[in-house]
């Protein structure tokens, strides 16, 4: 590699770890309780929360009665805080009313429901309160309030022709009916008018919310890695004007991976991988989580068998539960660091090696297994396989690490791509 000139390989790398780091920005919850009709020892009728920080409010609750009871109750959801919420919102008791719901249930029954940010807007402080008109109702209210991110502050955050609602924490296109056809009406809960104009065409709508557009990354992340591929194959060897692009990459990994035996090029002094791969939540902490995806960030520092590994790994779980949050997201973010060492076999060098982590959690779907604590101390061990391929490698890695303030572990497998400096 020339000193002062751009590498081609190293922009299209950089270029392809950009585009796979995307990942959903999180909710993450504020509490998790319950409030209780009528009020019994360790369990109130009215509960008042107050959040740090900025976002939007969402609430999930599940109400029940008991085998033997039943209720007609109202859970009324209020604010003190003086936010700028539309002219005409109703007051009760000094503060401004939210929401309101009224659920009527048999004996033994329950009902589950989620409020949105529309309703709940990005009040700071919230006040719960369950009553009920007969005085022998009984019932059980279970709640996880959650703060979710903002999707503006003013308008320079939103796409043209749309305006921020600061109240509320969106982009909308509409605030009343007056900003929509006259065939048109403004929906509350969206912010969009509707019904939607019809063209000739059609494409995805792009939408302001961190995360929501991250399902639609795989087009473009495929394009890049392809074109990385692409860029390993030129280095490596000269094809056929006929040659199909896809045919140069899939021929350059293969001769990697399988070419013929030989002694495994130097290592680098150092080296930066990026990769991909399944992510596994294991013990009491993973209950009802499924397995997942992740990405991972490797930079290497190393001499001739022994080196220092700093890791950045993370994973996506979709988790089902009894009573809120009943179907949600899990995200881990681990900063992991280590000693490594390295052996050479043939074309193939293996990479063992032990971490100290610690994990991080965001999203509300492992809370009713770690309540509100969000981060975590961990140790394990890496073993693993390098392929080079000139001045880029292929690591194919697997890694578990074991939680130490709670009981469960992270097990993960990675398919990486790099370069030596």
């Amino acid at each position: 590699m020339r000193p002062g000139r751009p590498h081609p390989g190293a922009v299209a790398l950089v270029l392809l770890l950009l585009s796979l780091m995307a990942c959903d920005t999180p909710a993450d919850p504020i509490a998790l309780g319950q409030i209780c009709l009528p009020e019994r020892a360790g369990c109130a009728s009215t509960v008042s929360l107050e959040r740090s920080g900025v976002g939007r409010n969402a609430l999930e609750i599940e109400a029940s009665t008991a085998l033997d009871s039943s209720a007609s109750m109202t859970l009324t959801i209020t604010t003190p805080d003086d936010i700028g919420l539309p002219a005409g919102t109703p007051r009760t008791d000094d503060r401004w009313l939210l929401a309101e719901r009224t659920y009527t249930l048999g004996p033994g029954e329950r009902v589950v429901e989620r409020l949105e940010p529309f309703e709940l807007t990005v009040a700071p402080t919230l006040v719960f309160e369950l009553s009920a008109d007969d005085a022998t109702s009984e019932a059980t209210l279970n709640y996880l309030p959650i703060s979710e991110p903002l999707e503006c502050i003013d308008d320079n955050d939103c796409a043209r022709r749309e305006t921020c609602e600061p109240v509320y924490g969106r982009c909308a296109s509409c605030l009343s009916d007056g900003d929509c056809l006259p065939t048109q009406t403004c929906s509350r809960q969206s912010g969009r008018c509707f019904p939607e104009g019809q063209t000739g065409c059609s494409a995805a709508p792009l939408s302001n919310k961190p995360g929501a557009n991250t399902p639609g990354a795989g087009g473009p992340a495929a394009l890049i890695l392809l074109m990385t591929l692409v860029v390993f194959a030129r280095r490596r060897r000269r094809l056929a004007r006929g040659a199909t692009l896809l045919t140069v990459a899939v021929l350059t990994l293969c001769a990697g991976m399988f070419g013929e035996p030989g002694e495994a090029h130097a290592a680098p002094g150092a080296s930066l991988s990026f990769g991909v791969g399944p992510r596994l939540l294991v013990g009491d902490f993973a209950q009802g989580a499924s397995p997942g995806w992740g990405v991972a960030l490797n930079q290497e520092f190393r001499w001739r068998f022994a080196g220092l590994s700093l890791n950045f790994v993370s994973g996506a779980h979709a988790t089902r539960n009894d009573s809120p949050p009943f179907e949600a997201r899990a995200q881990t973010f681990a900063l992991a660091i280590g000693p490594r060492g390295y052996y050479p076999i043939g074309p193939v060098e293996a990479q063992v090696g032990i971490d100290y982590m610690r994990l991080g959690l965001a999203g509300t779907g492992l809370v009713q297994n770690t309540g509100l604590e969000r981060d975590f101390h961990a140790v394990g061990g890496v073993a693993g396989a390098r392929w080079s391929l000139g001045d880029f490698h292929l690591i194919g890695r697997a890694t578990y690490h074991h939680l130490v303030d709670a009981s469960g572990g992270l097990l993960g497998i990675d398919l990486m791509v790099g370069m030596g400096f």
